[in-house]
């Protein structure tokens, strides 16, 4: 390697042979466009064809090199980033992701379980649809000790299972979602049209009242109208609950009291919804309960 590179510039780069090396150089420039196969957008084309590159996301893989291990290893996680993110929003989408957050600590240190053990139990009233006085929004806030809520079952402190079993975790997670996202009403029902019956396992012992859900599209006349929810204590013996609905069907939410639970019960754990005909799915964007807590347990250990 050595002798031919002494050979290239014992004949290139004389001072009688400069003009050979530029001829060389351009050659090499020729060659390589000639086979350069990334596509060329030219923004003042017509049509506006170069903003085409706008509506494709950018997919990035984390790989942790820190040996002190100061954060969380991420490595292997993809992210997907729009195009017209900036490195400043990146940065602190990644410090939140990497830096290790409430839910990240152990069950009996997380707020809302403390709030449990000192005062026994804890009453959550239903005011309106997805309001903040709700059990899974307590959950999701830490017991209210932080601002943004943090959907539970992405952190896996409940967990939400269906009769798809090719369901996605985030999925399973938008069943629940708190907060409605306009954007995705269609694709949500499509994903939701042939479910048969969603059980959540809440990680908690409840007492209900109430239950709420959203319809993913903005619902439709009477589509409240066969719904079913049972509870139960160990996922193989499920209680119906006598429910009635308390506001307007045609609205994109809805909320049932519960009329048929004793406050002296032990609780219950697993909420189970599902329709009373075969013909008719659980087709669902969101859902919140309201009642008294009793006690908690770790689901994910």
């Amino acid at each position: 390697m050595y002798e031919r590179a002494k050979l290239f510039c014992s004949i290139f780069l004389f001072d009688e042979q400069l003009q050979a090396f530029q001829i060389l150089i351009r050659k090499l420039i020729l060659i390589l466009e000639s086979i350069e196969k990334l596509p060329l957008f030219l923004y003042d084309a017509p049509f506006n064809y170069g903003l085409q590159i706008f509506s494709k996301r950018f997919r990035f893989q984390i790989q942790y090199k820190n040996e002190q291990q100061l954060f969380t290893d991420r490595t292997g996680k993809s992210l997907k980033i729009e195009p017209l993110t900036t490195v400043g929003q990146l940065k602190t989408f990644l410090a939140s992701m990497v830096s290790k957050q409430w839910y990240d600590h152990p069950h009996s240190h997380l707020e809302f379980v403390k709030q449990l053990k000192s005062d026994n139990r804890q009453i959550f009233t239903y005011t309106n649809e997805f309001d903040q006085n709700g059990i899974l929004y307590w959950i999701g806030t830490n017991g209210k000790t932080v601002s943004d809520y943090t959907n539970p079952c992405s952190t896996g402190l409940i967990s939400v299972s269906c009769s798809d079993n090719n369901y996605s975790s985030q999925q399973l997670s938008d069943l629940i979602s708190h907060i409605s996202s306009i954007d995705d009403q269609e694709d949500n029902e499509d994903i939701n049209r042939n479910l048969s019956w969603i059980i959540i396992d809440l990680g908690l012992f409840i007492i209900p009242t109430h239950f709420t859900l959203r319809h993913p599209t903005g619902g439709f006349t009477n589509w409240t109208k066969n719904f079913l929810f049972q509870i139960s204590k160990d996922t193989i013996h499920f209680l119906p609950c006598e429910t009635s609905l308390v506001n307007d069907s045609n609205s994109p939410t809805a909320t049932w009291i519960v009329k048929n639970l004793a406050e002296n019960s032990t609780g219950f754990r697993y909420i189970r919804i599902h329709q009373k005909s075969s013909r008719h799915s659980v087709c669902i964007s969101g859902f919140e309960v309201y009642g008294q807590v009793l006690s908690a347990v770790d689901i994910r250990s």
